[in-house]
């Protein structure tokens, strides 16, 4: 089952940003890679577009490092 959130930073000169996802009052954080981007209207990610994604089941290399989001849908714009 897909997750939803928005982008909530995002650089396009490395191509890497993070996902907010909301869950209850808590927001979990997503590592995004344009690498992992399968649909994105508009053309590029922006801080505040929505986002479905999967999560990759391989925990992250360091404990502090967000779990990548994989299968990256962006498909609104907010603002």
């Amino acid at each position: 089952m897909k997750l939803e959130g928005q982008v909530s930073w995002y650089s396009k000169t490395k191509g890497i940003g993070f996902i907010a996802h909301r869950v209850g009052n808590n927001i979990e954080r997503y590592f995004l890679s344009a690498i992992n981007i399968i649909y994105c209207e508009p053309l590029e990610p922006r801080v505040g577009c929505g986002v479905k994604f999967d999560v990759d089941p391989r925990p992250p290399r360091r404990p502090e490092d967000a779990p990548k989001a994989t299968n990256i849908e962006i498909f609104e714009v907010q603002g």
